[in-house]
């Protein structure tokens, strides 16, 4: 599972070793499924959010172990007084995660062709 949350609320498009899987805008998730083993995760933001902010990215590796549900967090972090931080993306306890999926949306998404 991929969730994203904090300000500002960008499109965030999230990929698994190398392939687009979805994105989500703001705090809401999405779901993929994966094999057993090594898995490379990304996340970027899909435009820039303000004139003269950069893009922000995000990666983390994880080994799937079979039959396991994982949760993942992209946050993104703006502070009025410093601009954007760096996004960051990082693994949640499935109770954390079990409970933010209960008060985010489920992101549908799908590829522009």
């Amino acid at each position: 599972m991929y969730l994203t949350s904090g300000k500002p609320k960008p499109v965030v498009r999230l990929g698994i070793d190398g392939k687009w899987v979805g994105a989500t805008h703001g705090a809401s998730y999405l779901a993929t499924t994966v094999v057993p083993g090594e898995h490379h995760l990304c996340a970027s933001w899909q435009t820039n959010v303000t004139i003269g902010q950069p893009k922000q990215s995000a990666a983390l590796h994880f080994t799937a172990d079979p039959g396991k549900v994982y949760f993942f967090i992209v946050r993104d972090r703006w502070y009025r007084d410093h601009g954007s931080l760096p996004m960051k993306f990082e693994g949640l306890a499935s109770d954390e995660g079990k409970l933010l999926i209960s008060q985010f949306s489920f992101a549908a998404s799908k590829p522009k062709k």
